[in-house]
């Protein structure tokens, strides 16, 4: 025997404008989004340091990915339109603006520019290189006297407009807006923004000049060791976003178009070698729309690596290109299906700069050294964003024009936002205390925030969002609730759970995947999310739909518990879409 039941049922979505608490996330509903993300710890209420004038005016205008360097407790930065600059961070937080020179870059043999992408340093010569991508020319800057006390600054104009001129004249690197230059041991590396190198990769020693052209094709330069060699390179990438790992001494050429990618080993010594790493061949395209290098554990997996690709982030193992084959796919984020939870666009820049997490300067987390972060890019991820690869997703909200966030725990205050930016990183001051540092372009961009190391560059991870109180059209007593979910993610090690209310929150009861019966007595229902973290990783709702709710009330029979309720689906026929 079965009872039988009348019921009411209303439905309402769990949408942003239902919001009655949040606590250390965020909702977004903009860009095609709705999603629920972790904020970070970092906010604008909790910085040091949050300025961009006096001071901290001039070379701030930070719009490409790698377009700073930190030597010391100096701060190296090229800025889109303001030119260079060499602060030094005190042991307050504060910083010193040592040099800037708005038209820091010597285009070709008359005149100058200060739109700049691409920068490079040297510690030990205490030289630093400008160029950038749409415009000839190059900087090599000495700020020697700087490291020691003094105030002098050295720009020589350069006798050529070519940083390199063996076999090809490269005067152009980097692209928009990319750094196209990094040093690896006393070497630059450097990737022309045109197809000039065809399948070779170019190197200039920092203090004596030399230049050298790594050939692809050529079996002096290719890897081999005990019976294994790498691929020739069968293909020509151009426009290049490079990284180092200086870990294992790699430097890797992302290129932009056509090909991606290559991987010099024992970069820095006298005798380097190419590993060419066709993800072409692996299926999963040529080009490496997306920038970015993160390698999760080089010490004991230096052949993992994360690495932009074709509108999408591979995680991919590269030890099979010792010895001649594709690399090893992984598992893949897209940036441009909305089955993924968000629709980015090319281009998204992932990753970090720097691979070693242990050095006073790193852009990774030191205890969560495989957290990988995704930086602003042409407005999308304004807020920032990482990679969680538990799910293969992206986690963030696009923009911050329809967001409701906490800004309460740590004193926080708003997120951070620009239109482009670096990872958050982290550098020390004379005294050796930690400073978290950020720097962007436009939004809160265009300044320097500074933020103490107990606040730290990860997530709050523990959060909660609570929606309601929805009411019966009649205010009647309501008596079930079912949640129908929409792209919930839970990454490993994290727990989300959910609680529903009758009572406006006076009582809270547990949520499973059912329809649930409430034992108390309300008609004003709430609904709880409640996540379980860290900093570099939490639960999130990554959704292009939001969630919805269904509620009701039962009369007579269908409240007796001592008689099984059975509810019959009737099933419609007709066409199926």
């Amino acid at each position: 025997m079965y009872r039988r039941f009348n019921l009411s049922v209303e439905s309402s979505k769990l949408s942003r404008s239902n919001i009655s608490s949040i606590t250390g996330a965020l909702y977004t509903d903009g860009d095609g989004q709705n999603s629920i993300v972790p904020a970070w710890a970092r906010g604008i209420d909790n910085t040091t340091t949050n300025s961009g004038s006096g001071e901290y005016d001039g070379g701030d205008r930070n719009v490409s990915l790698g377009g700073y360097g930190v030597d010391g407790d100096l701060l190296l930065t090229a800025g889109w339109g303001d030119g260079a600059a060499i602060r030094r961070l005190n042991n307050d937080g504060s910083m010193t603006k040592l040099w800037h020179d708005n038209y820091a870059l010597y285009r070709d043999t008359t005149s100058t520019y200060h739109h700049i992408v691409s920068l490079a340093f040297h510690s030990g010569s205490s030289q630093m290189l400008l160029m950038t991508y749409n415009v000839n020319g190059y900087s090599m800057i000495d700020y020697s006297d700087l490291k020691t006390g003094g105030t002098t600054v050295t720009n020589t104009r350069p006798s050529s407009q070519y940083v390199f001129s063996n076999e090809v004249n490269i005067d152009r690197a980097g692209s928009s807006y990319y750094c196209g230059v990094v040093t690896a041991g006393d070497w630059i590396y450097i990737s022309d923004n045109a197809a000039t190198h065809y399948k070779k990769y170019p190197r200039r020693h920092w203090t004596n000049g030399t230049e050298e052209l790594i050939d692809g094709t050529s079996a002096s330069y290719i890897y081999s060791s005990g019976g294994n060699t790498a691929a020739t390179v069968d293909r020509n990438g151009y426009r290049a976003y490079l990284a180092y790992d200086e870990i294992n001494d790699r430097v890797f050429y992302n290129n932009y178009a056509n090909s991606n990618f290559m991987m010099i080993v024992d970069a820095s010594t006298a005798n380097p070698k190419c590993v060419w790493c066709d993800l072409g061949d692996a299926g999963v395209g040529d080009d490496g729309f997306e920038q970015g290098l993160f390698v999760p554990d080089p010490t004991n997996y230096p052949n993992k690596i994360c690495i932009g690709g074709s509108s999408r982030f591979v995680y991919c193992d590269v030890t099979n290109c010792f010895s001649g084959s594709a690399p090893q796919i992984i598992s893949q984020i897209y940036v441009e299906n909305n089955t993924y939870g968000v629709v980015a666009g090319a281009q998204v820049r992932s990753g970090t700069i720097k691979q070693d997490h242990t050095s006073a300067w790193t852009d990774k987390l030191p205890s969560y050294p495989t957290f990988n972060p995704v930086a602003s890019d042409r407005g999308k991820f304004s807020m920032d964003g990482w990679m969680d690869w538990d799910n293969n997703r992206i986690v963030g909200a696009l923009n911050y024009g329809s967001i409701t966030e906490d800004t309460t725990t740590g004193g926080r205050g708003r997120s951070y936002r620009s239109s482009y930016s670096n990872p958050i990183f982290r550098m020390q001051s004379a005294n050796g205390t930690y400073w978290w540092i950020k720097v962007g372009y436009s939004g809160d961009g265009h300044s320097f925030k500074v933020w103490p190391d107990s606040v730290g560059g990860g997530l709050i991870g523990n959060w909660s969002c609570e929606f309601g109180p929805y009411t019966m059209s009649n205010s009647e007593n309501i008596n079930f609730v079912n949640i129908l979910k929409e792209d919930h993610f839970v990454p490993s090690n994290c727990t989300l759970n959910y609680y529903v209310s009758n009572n406006n929150g006076s009582t809270w009861e547990s949520y499973s995947d059912s329809v649930h019966s409430f034992s108390s007595t309300g008609n004003q229902l709430k609904i709880k999310y409640t996540a379980t973290g860290f900093p570099n990783k939490a639960p999130y709702k990554m959704s292009t739909v939001p969630d919805y709710i269904m509620y009701g009330s039962l009369y007579s029979g269908g409240l007796d518990a001592n008689i099984p309720m059975k509810v019959v689906r009737n099933r419609i026929r007709g066409r199926k879409f």
